[in-house]
């Protein structure tokens, strides 16, 4: 921690991109962020990845570490050795029986003056319906498919998303087509020389500001706005999947 406070104070006193590390941080759902380890406890709140949305309520709240239904292929960590978690919206990955809904989770970090050489990758699964974006509703890194929940991995951008400096907020929107569990699965890292972590959500699951902006975090309402209107339009199109981790379903 005192490295990364030396690393921002050099940063903002003016000194070169050259004086900072490289740094990688897991993207991996499950994973305590403050701990750098993974939440070992089924129903526990992921502090990292945060519902800032659903089809039932716009206010925020942890995601949940949910059990992996037996249909489901679950992602190894991106810590050899390790194992992700599946998240859903529940405590329990229950879904309202024959309704289609959606939730939307968001995953940030920070990015200080004069970063460089920022990536990210990943690969992951969901129940039913999976889309990614980055930081608005207009940066669809990986448009909307199937799942593939018990199928292979789906992967994240093949080249390097437009990042910004300060605060950048990985948003995932996961439909369900109206049966028992829903949920999503993720490995990856996101790796940048002046990369820096954030810290958990506060009360009300709340976006912390970056250390290097100096300033509270600009609402994220019109971009979570942006997401809901988009994910209205996919659930009113009854989802895009017909087979659910726990059998097929019919229209």
């Amino acid at each position: 921690m005192r490295k990364l406070h030396a690393l921002l104070t050099l940063t903002l006193l003016g000194v070169s991109s050259a004086a900072m590390s490289q740094t990688t941080l897991p993207l991996d759902t499950g994973f305590d962020n403050s701990n750098f380890t993974y939440y070992t406890v089924n129903g526990s709140p992921d502090n990292y990845w945060i519902k800032v949305a659903s089809s039932s309520t716009m206010t925020a709240s942890p995601g949940f570490v949910i059990p992996a239904h037996p249909a489901w292929q679950t992602l190894p960590g991106s810590i050899p050795g390790s194992q992700t978690k599946w998240v859903g919206p529940t405590a329990t990955g229950t879904s309202p029986s024959g309704q289609t809904t959606f939730a939307i989770f968001r995953k940030c970090f920070c990015l200080m003056p004069g970063h460089k050489q920022a990536q990210m990758s990943f690969k992951m699964r969901g129940d039913d319906g999976i889309a990614v974006y980055l930081n608005s509703a207009g940066n669809n890194i990986v448009p909307y498919q199937g799942g593939s929940f018990n199928g292979p991995a789906i992967n994240g951008p093949a080249t390097a998303p437009k990042f910004q400096t300060g605060r950048n907020c990985v948003y995932v929107l996961v439909v369900d087509t109206g049966s028992v569990v829903t949920g999503f699965n993720l490995a990856g890292t996101v790796s940048a020389y002046g990369l820096m972590p954030v810290a958990a959500a506060g009360t009300g699951a709340s976006f912390r500001p970056c250390t290097c902006e100096g300033r509270p975090a600009v609402s994220e309402q019109a971009t979570i706005r942006a997401l809901v209107n988009v994910a209205r339009g996919i659930v009113a199109n009854g989802g895009a999947v017909q087979v659910k981790a726990d059998g097929p379903r019919s229209r």
